[in-house]
């Protein structure tokens, strides 16, 4: 497999010498997979704050970056607030999307 380019707004660090769409003359494509973690809604204010740092602990642990790194992940670590902000912009592009690409589930 030859990988031609990657849907991110960069390059990857594990492909570093493949172009992005945008560096391949195809723009606005910035698509990529992430990956949250998800607790019921109403979980109280401490635990929130208690689970986010535990997390955030776990992901910046050296060890932890570095093995995540070699599988091609990038390390974000958002507040809760800001991946609310973020999921909401996802879910107003994919809506996008599909609304014009006349998608259906069929």
């Amino acid at each position: 497999l030859k990988a031609l380019a990657v849907t991110g707004d960069k390059r990857s660090a594990v492909l570093p010498n493949v172009p992005t769409m945008a560096e391949g003359g195809v723009k606005d494509v910035d698509v990529y997979s992430w990956q949250a973690v998800a607790a019921p809604r109403g979980l109280p204010k401490d635990v929130k704050a208690r689970l986010h740092a535990a997390l955030v602990g776990s992901l910046n642990e050296p060890q932890m970056r570095q093995k995540l790194a070699e599988n091609g992940f990038e390390v974000v670590a958002n507040t809760p607030e800001q991946f609310e902000q973020f999921e909401k912009q996802e879910l107003q592009r994919w809506k996008g999307v599909i609304e014009a690409g006349k998608i259906s589930i069929d």
